[in-house]
């Protein structure tokens, strides 16, 4: 589903030349959890980007389902990050003022959903993160977790590719950390939703089918992080 080979990322600020990613090639298949994990400042959030269509500036080869990305203008690539991926955030992202239905729903509008698919779509992506009976709340009146699953809610609804994690266990504690991983693994398992999940934190390496390791710029896959 998802092919770079030997990505390179480059920032100029000045006369200063960061080299971020460094011949960053791998592959992902339909179905897999994917970790990419790394210290701060390894360019695993670049590579989020890229993969997440975000980005388009960068040498080197990414084929999506076949089709290369890099030479899509702003337009398609937007259309595609629309289509393609469900995106989930270490701080969830809700909009205050919307209900969890109506923070759900927004991708579905994007995408020009009729009414009565939009509203089973929400029902069904709540009812499988377990917080359908929250549907008419705020989020100033949810937990962490809550918001979080309202989140992967938001994320699935829409029937993407693949989702795209950024530390999505960051602004939890233990407990509920392992809930939300938990909700993860259930839709990876029961649905064969693809995950890639960027993160720093190491001990969620047992969610994954495959963990991809970065350091200062460069990528290899591992099992010993």
């Amino acid at each position: 589903m998802i092919q770079v080979k030997k990505v390179n990322k480059v920032y100029i600020t000045g006369e200063e030349k960061l080299h971020v990613l460094k011949d960053v090639s791998f592959n992902i298949e339909k179905g897999e959890f994917v970790g990419i994990m790394g210290e701060s400042g390894s360019g695993k959030s670049t590579l989020m980007n890229i993969i997440g269509f975000i980005d388009g500036k960068f040498t080197g080869s990414y084929i999506f389902n076949g089709q290369s990305v890099k030479n899509l203008d702003d337009d398609e690539m937007s259309k595609l990050r629309n289509k393609a991926v469900g995106f989930v955030f270490q701080n969830f992202n809700l909009i205050e003022n919307y209900t969890v239905r109506e923070n759900v729903e927004l991708p579905l509008l994007y995408a020009g959903k009729s009414p009565k698919d939009i509203k089973s779509s929400v029902e069904n992506a709540l009812d499988s993160v377990g917080i359908l009976d929250k549907i008419d709340k705020y989020p100033n009146q949810l937990s962490g977790g809550q918001k979080q699953r309202v989140a992967i809610a938001r994320a699935v609804a829409h029937k993407p590719d693949f989702l795209l994690a950024d530390e999505p266990t960051g602004a939890l504690d233990s407990v509920t950390s392992i809930e939300i991983m938990d909700i993860f693994k259930k839709l990876n398992r029961d649905n064969n939703t693809t995950v890639v999940m960027v993160t720093h934190d190491r001990s969620l390496k047992s969610y994954c089918s495959k963990v991809l390791f970065m350091k200062d710029g460069d990528l290899k896959e591992r099992t010993d992080v």
